[in-house]
């Protein structure tokens, strides 16, 4: 297909104006309907996207440190410490997965094994924290 690296629609209309033309909800109604993503071409590299996730977790970090600094001073007990951050963290890695199924449609189940995912990051993290807090 030659189809560069991107994010796709079919169908894809050329306009808002045409999402409302009746020929163009023939396309959609007789379907198929495609949210597809083209990766580049050649072996899967690991080591990019190893770092993109690296940084994405001392984003998460950073900013339940702020909050939690924010609230706590040091000596804060760590159970509270904890419960903080686990919120704070869990939100972070999990709540934004809810658009991709709201909005393109991505399987429930997979948001919610996820989501899940994102708990335990965020416990974990959680965890760092209330351990590490200083006394």
């Amino acid at each position: 297909f030659n189809l560069a690296p991107g994010e796709y629609a079919i169908p894809r209309p050329d306009s808002m104006k045409e999402m409302g033309d009746p020929a163009f909800i023939a396309k959609l109604t007789e379907g198929p309907v495609v949210a597809l993503t083209v990766r580049p071409n050649g072996p899967f590299k690991m080591a990019p996207p190893l770092i993109k996730w690296f940084c994405v977790n001392l984003t998460v970090a950073s900013l339940v440190a702020f909050g939690a600094g924010a609230v706590f001073g040091p000596g804060a007990a760590g159970r509270e410490v904890f419960h903080l951050a686990a919120l704070l963290a869990s939100a972070a890695y999990a709540v934004g997965l809810w658009q991709g199924h709201i909005w393109h449609g991505r399987d429930l189940v997979a948001t919610v094994k996820g989501s899940i995912d994102g708990v335990i990051y965020g416990v974990l993290t959680a965890w760092i924290f209330s351990a590490m807090w200083p006394s």
